[in-house]
């Protein structure tokens, strides 16, 4: 199993610097708009799937992380036994030091990511007179944040094979799902500016062969 005395500390930075990035915009987007919301409504999703298993993946993932913060912090097995049901195997060390990194290469970059756009909506939520942000991870991927949910995914099995993290890989093609469905409305509200950006960057991944 993973030494929590190397991973419990290292995740537990991340997780409190993106934490408080995000708390940090957010608080600054409330007082400046008053909501969270947007003043243009951009649409709602259409499949159930995607919702879904975004909402499966993410929360099972949360959990695991937290688990892994709580259970460094209070020094007790008992959360992180609660929330990683059933572990499928002990992974050995390369294996879980792999996941470690794709987890902390996760966290960052979704703090990042944040970061970058400041206090811009989501994309699912855009205000009127939101620019398009294609600089720091925008510039590398349209959607960096599902990114970084795909790689905190992938790295959350590999550092704890359970029933739990493998749960969370459904989150996958769900985020995927969601991105195209975002693709549409981000060309609708952008136009042409969107178009170009399609063409230069990779949805989740970096385009390394450019058209």
């Amino acid at each position: 199993m993973f030494e929590l005395g190397i991973a419990g500390p290292l995740i537990t930075l991340f997780v409190v610097i993106d934490i408080s990035i995000h708390y940090y915009y957010d608080y600054r987007k409330i007082k400046k708009h008053g909501v969270l919301g947007s003043d243009e409504s951009t649409s709602t999703f259409d499949s159930s799937f995607a919702i879904a298993a975004i909402v499966i993946s993410t929360f099972s993932n949360i959990a695991v992380i937290l688990g892994i913060v709580i259970t460094y912090i209070s020094n007790n097995l008992t959360f992180l036994n609660i929330v990683v049901i059933l572990p499928l195997f002990d992974p050995p060390e390369m294996l879980w030091i792999t996941g470690l990194a794709i987890v902390l290469f996760g966290l960052a970059f979704h703090s990042w990511s944040r970061y970058t756009r400041g206090e811009m909506a989501f994309s699912w939520s855009i205000d009127a007179d939101q620019k398009l942000v294609t600089t720091g991870p925008y510039a590398i991927v349209r959607h960096p944040s599902y990114s970084s949910y795909i790689l905190l995914f992938l790295g959350g099995f590999l550092l704890i094979p359970s029933v739990t993290t493998l749960l969370a890989l459904i989150g996958i093609p769900g985020y995927y799902s969601v991105a195209k469905t975002e693709e549409i409305l981000l060309v609708k509200h952008f136009g042409d500016e969107y178009r170009a950006y399609q063409m230069r960057t990779g949805m989740l991944f970096p385009k390394f062969f450019r058209k």
